[in-house]
């Protein structure tokens, strides 16, 4: 080959390589590493250089005195063209500029979360670093998402990437927006979170606050874990790696806070260390693990949800941001299964082609199962399940299994073992209508239906056939028995975990359950009842349910449909109208009262309930979370005095 050929494939090839290379250091390699004229630029001007200082090295090889002159003199054009162009950034337009700062913020996310930071005063400024790094990221994948589907805006027409992602601006919470049963009164203990998921108590009364790192439309921000102490002094445990977004559940059990993380359960030994108790748990997709709950035995219970809405991964996967990612994940059983044949075509969102793939249950995308009759292979690290654990991770076993997304899990005083139960949604390549959210007893061995049955029924029955879309039909060629709900509430209000009060105060041995509320119209038609975003108290003899904490100006949505829990409205101290209930509740999730509540806790002496709220969320084609606007609220009874922590403290100070 021609010594000059090779020459130029080789500084040709170390340009490309370079241009890649520049990525490496990107907190997201995939997901922020955008094009960027900028470095194609800067890796020019680093081949012009290489080119200049390997020919001068290598003149013995290369004789041509005309061919080196221009080579030298070309080199020096193309660092010098290059340079101007970095520095006058002629050729770099809005869309341009926000890809190329992309990737340089991302390197600022990695270097101020990894780096070996001690001094205090340092790692505040790095985590306040990552903060604006990872809000700014948002605003320019929002920007760049507007300008290709509608164009650049004019002078008027500005609008900040704030505003275009959040939406309306989001006043601070105010504990008078918010409705409680005569004879309690509602505080806001600590504001300014992000994404709450979690709220638990240690045996010296300290308060501990999981923000997710994560939520459906927004996967930048960094998980977390906050104490307050009983005087109200915030500090952060753990920040970033080794979390893993999104963190769902705390739990203080044996002088030890247990973290359910995203297919983790760790534990924060007193001395800060975190160490993983078990791992390789299916959640890469829709679902995640859950809330955990001691049982009498001392285990360690943990709801595990499914990959996919209904057994079969689709396009909704695709836009719930995970199958680019995870291609070849799937549900797995919980025991071994025999699959109908059965198999659903859909388009290829993983190409531009205009493809269309078979999909089979159970299976990774774009893969079709046997023509007959398929077992399938039962684990015990698999989605819909209850799963339980030895205290140090070991012994890991499926308890009960057949469960959607069982995401509040809690053993009551009396030794019942209760799980909250998501319904499924008209989404995806087998979607299913009228499915309602659930409450059930939890028993060993038994299974509750899912894919094939929900609410204890089958999916082939009509109710659950989607408007213009075809009757769903089953996957499993087999069924064990099915266990039936304990409670039904409406469909599509999201129930989310559970606690049961030990105090007379607030109804010795009754059952308070969170609602984060319908998220429609991405999960189906809203639903015509109480859409959720409130806290229900529930009598476990009578089964009677009332509305205990939600937010002022409501109306509707309190009525029950057939087969749900009937929801009693108890004298609430205003009963201004609102939207809370079958609309899409948009306009009250921007307001001062509660916006979308995950989690329930009794201090340790029973005398307060804590709601943790994940913070205003809108839905239209996608979810828009507010970062910020998470709140952990409290309820007492109106005669008390406000217990520790303080009320008003925030997390954004």
């Amino acid at each position: 080959m021609n010594p000059y050929l090779r020459f130029a494939a080789m500084i040709a090839t170390s340009i490309v390589v370079m241009y890649f290379a520049t990525y490496l250091n990107s907190y997201q390699i995939i997901g922020h590493a955008g094009f960027s004229e900028t470095r194609v630029f800067m890796a020019i001007i680093m081949g012009a250089c290489m080119a200049v200082i390997m020919l001068t090295f290598m003149l013995g090889m290369h004789k041509n005195r005309w061919l080196n002159m221009g080579i030298y003199f070309g080199s020096a054009a193309l660092f010098a063209l290059s340079l101007w162009l970095v520095r006058t950034q002629t050729t770099v337009d809005d869309v341009d500029y926000m890809e190329a700062m992309i990737p340089h913020h991302s390197i600022a996310i990695l270097t101020s979360e990894r780096a070996n930071i001690s001094d205090p005063r340092v790692r505040r400024l790095a985590d306040e670093i990552i903060a604006a790094q990872r809000r700014e990221i948002a605003e320019m994948k929002v920007l760049i998402d507007d300008i290709d589907r509608n164009g650049k805006h004019t002078a008027r027409e500005r609008e900040t990437a704030t505003q275009m992602l959040l939406g309306p601006k989001v006043p601070p919470p105010d504990a008078s927006k918010v409705e409680v049963p005569d004879g309690f009164r509602a505080e806001v203990v600590v504001s300014g979170l992000t994404y709450p998921t979690s709220v638990e108590f240690d045996d010296d009364g300290a308060m501990y606050i999981a923000e997710a790192g994560y939520s459906y439309g927004d996967e930048l921000p960094a998980p977390r874990i906050l104490r307050v102490s009983p005087e109200g002094q915030i500090e952060t445990l753990v920040q970033g790696n080794p979390l893993v977004g999104p963190l769902n559940d705390l739990l203080w059990h044996d002088g030890r806070l247990f973290i359910s993380h995203r297919g983790k359960i760790s534990v924060l030994a007193p001395d800060g260390e975190m160490r993983d108790l078990v791992t390789g748990l299916p959640s890469d997709g829709d679902h995640h693990n859950n809330q955990m709950t001691v049982g009498p035995d001392g285990k360690i219970y943990f709801g595990q949800g499914t990959l996919t809405n209904s057994g079969v991964v689709g396009e909704d996967n695709f836009k719930m941001g995970w199958l680019r990612k995870h291609p070849n994940s799937h549900d797995i059983p919980a025991r071994d299964i025999t699959l109908a044949a059965k198999t659903y075509e859909t388009p290829n969102p993983l190409n531009t082609k205009g493809e269309k793939v078979q999909t089979s249950a159970f299976h990774p995308f774009g893969e079709a199962g046997d023509q007959g009759p398929e077992m399938v292979q039962g684990q015990t690290k698999a989605g819909g399940t209850i799963l339980r654990m030895n205290p140090d991770g070991s012994e890991l076993e499926v308890y009960a299994w057949g469960l959607r997304n069982p995401f509040g899990v809690m053993w009551s005083p009396d030794g019942t073992l209760y799980a909250t139960e998501n319904g499924c949604d008209v989404r995806g390549s087998r979607p299913i209508a009228n499915d309602q959210e659930d409450v059930y007893v939890i028993r060993e061995g038994a299974w509750y239906g899912w894919p094939d049955y929900v609410m204890g029924l089958p999916v082939t029955d009509p109710r659950f056939k989607p408007k213009d879309k075809p009757q769903p039909q089953f996957v499993m060629a087999e069924h064990p028995p099915v266990e039936q709900p304990w409670l039904n509430f409406p469909k599509h209000s999201a129930i989310a975990k559970l606690d049961v009060s030990n105090s007379e105060a607030f109804g010795n041995g009754y059952m308070f359950v969170a609602f984060f509320g319908h998220m429609s119209p991405m999960t189906g038609e809203a639903p015509q009842e109480h859409g959720g975003h409130r806290v229900v108290r529930i009598d476990p003899a009578s089964k009677d349910v009332e509305t205990f904490f939600r937010g002022k100006s409501e109306h509707g949505g309190h009525s029950a449909s057939q087969g749900s829990a009937e929801t009693k409205t108890p004298k609430h101290k205003s009963t201004d109208a609102g939207a809370h209930g079958g609309g899409s509740g948009d306009g009250a999730l921007l307001t001062a009262g509660p916006r979308r509540l995950l989690d329930v806790r009794f201090a340790p002496d029973g005398e307060a309930l804590y709601i943790a709220d994940f913070g205003s969320m809108t839905v239209e084609d996608k979810p828009r979370p507010v970062p910020g606007t998470g709140v952990i609220w409290r309820v007492v009874r109106e005669d008390s005095q406000s217990p520790e922590p303080p009320a008003g403290l925030s997390a954004a100070e």
